[in-house]
């Protein structure tokens, strides 16, 4: 019955009243519609403009710290963001001042901004630590002027020093290597320049003893620099080295001092010898395991300033002495002024002994003008001994 009138009714079915519809618990097909319609509206206006995930860590390399920096900006909207990215939040920290932002005090600088936050969404770190980036080093720029003794002192020591190392690794690390190396004016501005304690090294020829060709890689701009060097090569010697420390004025003994190889240029004119070493008096302090040069030892001072001395003089077999006063310190062999005591003269004496000078007088020929010629050295003071006899 119902279906039929229905069908007469021309496929229209009679409406239902709101109520019933809403006790039926099934919406009615334009509410529905309704509904769907607004979800979408209001999923749309609730979609944020633009994402902002803050990073953990940044490295700003300007004078102002931008949003950008802080944060990745993710929009829809290229031109938006760059906008949002050109934002300036405040000065870069110093060097080595690291600053560290929290969210919330970035959401309080970009509201100070005019930023409306309701219409983006930050996400992201809750802290960023922010660094000022460290400045490229200058390349080193080559040495202006004249180079000085102590400059190219220094800049031969550092290759010296980077040949030594090669060999040490290349040819045998247990060989007490001596490097000798001249190197030009040029060559010296460019090591001192690089500023580097050692360099890279290759070539040579075995067995890596004698003069040497060799080339010195100096780093630097497009490559670095290749220079060539020809150093003189051979194993260190023995030299003397000190056992124990020796204060100024002590005498060398046979336990204080010892053979050993150096390949270090610690001493300009060592000894090589124990013997020619030992007896000698320290001219000052002297460290122990320090290399010990000629310049710091002396023979033992056997005539101090002042003292009174006994000076002889030899010639053509007659010997004379006489006394005077020393006016300088000397060791063995030294050539001192001494003053006589008779007639205060000074004159120049070696020393041959403890508180014993020696001058050399020449024979005078005797002349028949003058019968008795004075014996030499009789102006100064000298006594006549007993002349010797030939034989």
């Amino acid at each position: 019955m119902r279906r039929a009138l229905f069908a007469i009714l021309g496929g229209r079915r009679r409406p239902r009243p709101f109520g019933a519809a809403w006790r039926s618990g099934r919406p009615r097909p334009f509410g529905a519609a309704a509904l769907a319609a607004g979800a979408l509206l209001a999923a749309a206006r609730g979609a944020p403009a633009a994402e902002l995930q803050l990073r953990h860590e940044c490295r700003c390399s300007q004078s102002l710290v931008r949003l950008g920096d802080v944060a990745e900006i993710h929009a829809a909207d290229p031109e938006q963001a760059a906008k949002l990215r050109r934002i300036e939040l405040f000065p870069a920290p110093a060097q080595g001042q690291p600053r560290h932002l929290r969210a919330r005090e970035l959401q309080d600088l970009l509201a100070l901004r005019g930023l409306d936050l309701t219409e983006h969404r930050l996400s992201g770190a809750s802290r960023v630590e922010i660094r000022n980036a460290e400045q490229p080093k200058a390349a080193p720029k080559p040495v202006a002027g004249p180079v000085t003794a102590s400059m190219m002192m220094r800049a031969e020591e550092l290759v010296e020093k980077s040949v030594s190392t090669y060999l040490q690794q290349e040819v045998s690390s247990s060989e007490p290597w001596r490097v000798e190396v001249k190197l030009d004016n040029d060559a010296a501005r460019a090591v001192l320049a690089a500023a580097k304690e050692t360099f890279a090294v290759s070539g040579g020829e075995s067995p890596f003893k004698g003069r040497q060709q060799l080339t010195l890689l100096i780093p630097g701009e497009n490559g670095g620099q290749a220079i060539e060097i020809e150093p003189l090569v051979s194993v260190a010697p023995l030299v003397a080295v000190a056992t124990r420390s020796l204060a100024p004025g002590d005498n060398v003994q046979a336990t204080d001092v010892k053979l050993v190889q150096v390949s270090t240029r610690s001493a300009e004119d060592p000894f090589y010898r124990l013997e020619d070493l030992i007896g000698q008096q320290a001219i000052g302090a002297i460290v122990e395991g320090q290399v010990v040069d000629q310049a710091d030892v002396r023979s033992p001072l056997l005539v101090r300033r002042g003292d009174a001395v006994t000076v002889y003089a030899r010639s053509a077999g007659v010997q004379v002495r006489t006394t005077a006063r020393a006016q300088e310190e000397g060791s063995r062999g030294d050539l001192i002024t001494v003053e006589s005591m008779l007639n205060r003269q000074r004159f120049f004496a070696r020393v041959t002994g403890i508180h014993e000078v020696e001058v050399f007088a020449h024979a005078v020929e005797a002349r028949s003008s003058k019968p008795n010629p004075k014996p030499a050295g009789s102006q100064a003071g000298f006594t006549e001994q007993s002349p010797r006899r030939r034989q």
